[in-house]
C-alpha cells in the first residue's frame, strides 16, 4: 500500500489564561448569605456571558482578533477581583503558539499493490485522508495487517494486537468496539487517539479504516465528505513540536465501502467476515 499527500501549514500566536487563587469576593446582591455560602451575582454572570458569545467576538478562535478581546475581557475581571496573575511577565496571558493544517485537495494518492496487480485509487471518492500537523508533504508504503479494531486494554482483558507484528507496517481496523467495553471507559479507549497511540507503541507508520456494511450504515461515507476542506489545528511545544502527532505516523485512511472490499479482494477473509470481529 502507499499513499501520499501535501498540507498547507499556518502558526499563529494565542493566550489562555492563568492565574492563582482568589483573594477576595465580592457580590452585588441583596439577599444576606448563608454562614459560609457565596452567593453568585446572577445578573452580571448573564453579562458577561452575553458579551463573551456574542457575534461581536466571531467565536473567538485560537488566534483571531475575537479570542483576544475575549482573553483581554476576562483579564480584566480577574484583576477586578484580585486573583494573582500567574501568567508571562506577572500578566494573567500565557502566549501558546498553534498551527494550522489544511489538505491541498489535489495532492492525495493511494495505491493497493496485490503483487500481481496494482489499483489506483481516486480522492476523494475512493477514500479520504487526514492532515499532518508535522510535514508538508507525507507518504509511505507498507505492508499491511488487519488488527480488528486496534484496541488494547489489559484492564478489560483486550489485545487486538496479540502475536502480530505490525513494526514498519500499515494497520487496518474496522470502526467501532469491542461489545464488552462498559460504556464511557470503551468511549475513551476506542477512541481514534487511543487507536493511534496502541498502534505508534507497536511500531506502525500508518493506519487506514475500511468501511463495513455496519457502519456505513450507521454513518454513511458521503457524510465524512462534508469535512474535507476543515482546518486542523494543534498547539506546540517550545521545540516547535505538534502536541498530539507521532513523526513515525506517516498516513492515515478512510476507504469507503466499495473501496473496502477491493482490500480484501484477494485476503484470507472477506470485509464482511472482518466486519464482525
Amino acid at each position: 500500500m502507499t499513499y501520499s499527500k501535501r498540507l498547507l501549514a499556518i502558526a499563529l500566536s494565542s493566550a489562555v489564561l492563568v492565574s492563582a487563587c482568589q483573594t477576595t469576593t465580592h457580590s452585588t446582591n441583596t439577599a444576606a448569605p448563608l454562614a459560609g455560602e457565596t452567593v453568585a451575582n446572577t445578573n452580571q454572570i448573564k453579562a458577561h456571558l452575553g458579551f463573551l458569545a456574542s457575534d461581536a467576538l466571531e467565536g473567538r478562535l485560537p488566534g483571531t482578533a475575537g479570542h483576544e478581546a475575549a482573553s483581554a475581557y476576562i483579564a480584566a475581571e480577574f484583576a477586578k477581583y484580585g486573583l494573582t496573575p500567574a501568567g508571562d511577565d506577572g500578566t494573567y496571558m500565557q502566549r501558546i503558539t498553534f498551527r494550522n493544517a489544511s489538505l491541498v485537495q489535489e495532492s492525495p494518492t493511494m495505491v493497493i499493490d496485490y503483487g500481481d496487480e496494482t489499483v489506483a485509487l481516486d480522492y476523494p471518492k475512493d477514500f479520504l485522508t487526514g492532515k499532518s500537523m508535522l510535514e508538508t508533504e507525507s507518504a509511505v508504503t507498507a505492508e499491511m495487517v488487519f488488527v480488528g479494531f486496534g484496541v488494547v486494554s489489559e484492564e478489560y482483558g483486550i489485545d487486538d494486537y496479540a502475536g502480530l507484528d505490525v513494526e514498519g507496517k500499515i494497520v487496518v481496523r474496522v470502526p467501532g468496539r469491542h461489545a464488552s467495553l462498559p460504556n464511557e471507559e470503551g468511549a475513551h479507549i476506542s477512541s481514534s487517539r487511543e487507536r493511534e497511540r496502541y498502534a505508534v507503541e507497536r511500531g506502525a507508520v500508518g493506519m487506514i479504516t475500511v468501511q463495513t456494511p455496519k457502519s456505513e450504515e450507521n454513518r454513511p461515507y458521503s457524510r465524512s465528505l462534508n469535512y474535507i476542506h476543515s482546518v486542523s489545528m494543534d498547539w506546540l511545544d517550545k521545540d516547535g513540536k505538534a502536541s498530539k502527532a507521532s513523526p513515525q505516523m506517516k498516513g492515515s485512511a478512510l476507504l469507503n465501502l466499495e473501496t473496502s472490499k477491493l482490500l480484501f479482494a484477494k485476503a484470507p477473509k472477506t470485509l464482511e467476515d472482518v466486519g464482525r470481529v
